[in-house]
């Protein structure tokens, strides 16, 4: 526990190339259209497996690739000598023609023209099947016994199992004008729909703790008033409000994260309670996202609002680059639980309904 919370300050995020777009964990920026309010999945060799899922890496297609390089660039050496050969074979020949050689050291030059254009021959047929063999590794269907972090829409995983509808709970109350803070003990009606963000309500001096009541199991997390307050803040005041109450996980990436903290949709993943808040990004993002962290989904810069993740693997890898998820807290208790519900996916998408039930706020 000494590692966290990481300390201050800020850094920057790479400026957007235009309006709208949004900052993926690869580092980049991608157009409005393309999955935004989510952080992007890890390339394929950061897959990791989860205690229900097969206990295999995802490392075959690139492996192959490898290989056809490798054969490639080989059978490229081939092609080149053999064109070489072929025209030293012709020049010799030209040679010995005009200067009336040897007869034996004209079948030589004759001999190497034909082992040139012998060479050229194999060589091209080699390369043209190398090629498709690479291609046909590039298109390798690694879904069947593979657990990996592909597009949304995969129907089945290695075990047959189809993904699960996620519901959207019913509507809540919805407050216009300012937010008033909830009570500390929680709101009596469970509100959904805000027009403004909340004021502090939080005392930051103070130590605070969220324990998610899943379906699955308690995960108590630690939420980082010091480097986070505007977020923790935020958090706090909708889980007093109950907003969080029924919401499911309606993104599970194996060996990635777990999302959640939709409550209004209409399609899983898009709503939010109506409002954004400022960034307040670590200060490290190499060390950041690590196995426990609880950082806020976006779809670009200051674009937070509900949505949240919990990390599963150490993803640095995956998300150091961009650096753009507010990190609030990390799971102090409950990791086992997290870890078992990221193994209820295929793709992306649940392969069981895993909600939660309610969020507990403790306030030291």
């Amino acid at each position: 526990m000494s590692d966290w919370p990481p300390a201050d300050p800020k850094p920057v995020p790479p400026e957007s190339p235009g309006p709208g777009w949004w900052l993926a964990a690869d580092g980049k920026y991608y157009p409005p259209e393309q999955a935004p309010g989510q952080p992007a999945p890890p390339p394929p060799q950061y897959t990791a497996y989860s205690p229900d899922s097969p206990p295999i890496m995802q490392a075959t297609s690139t492996n192959g690739l490898a290989i056809a390089s490798m054969v490639l660039g080989i059978l490229w050496l081939y092609w080149i000598g053999s064109i070489l050969a072929l025209v030293f074979g012709y020049v010799a020949k030209g040679q010995i023609d005009k200067s009336g050689g040897r007869q034996t050291g004209r079948g030589m030059a004759i001999a190497g023209i034909v082992l040139g254009w012998l060479g050229v021959g194999i060589a091209t047929v080699l390369i043209v099947l190398a090629v498709a063999f690479a291609d046909d590794i590039g298109q390798v269907d690694v879904g069947a016994d593979i657990t990996s972090p592909v597009a949304e829409g995969t129907s089945t995983t290695a075990a047959g199992v189809s993904p699960v509808s996620i519901p959207i709970p019913a509507a809540g109350a919805s407050i216009t004008g300012e937010t008033p803070c909830p009570a500390e003990n929680g709101a009596a009606e469970r509100t959904t729909s805000f027009e403004h963000p909340p004021p502090m309500c939080i005392d930051p001096a103070n130590t605070y703790t969220a324990t998610l009541k899943t379906s699955e199991g308690d995960i108590i997390i630690a939420l980082d008033t010091l480097n986070a307050p505007i977020t923790v803040n935020n958090f706090v005041v909708l889980a007093r409000y109950r907003y969080f109450d029924g919401v499911a996980f309606h993104r599970i990436v194996p060996g990635f994260v777990n999302q959640a903290g939709d409550a209004v949709g209409p399609t899983p993943g898009v709503g939010g309670p109506g409002y954004n808040i400022p960034d307040e990004l670590p200060a490290d993002p190499a060390t950041a996202y690590v196995a426990g962290a609880v950082a806020m989904a976006n779809s670009g810069p200051a674009s937070g609002g509900s949505q949240f993740f919990l990390v599963i693997g150490d993803v640095n890898g995956a998300l150091s680059g961009a650096g753009s998820y507010s990190v609030f807290g990390h799971v102090v208790k409950g990791q086992d639980i997290s870890e078992a519900i990221n193994g209820f996916a295929a793709g992306e998408s649940p392969t069981r309904l895993v909600t939660i039930d309610a969020v507990e706020i403790d306030e030291n």
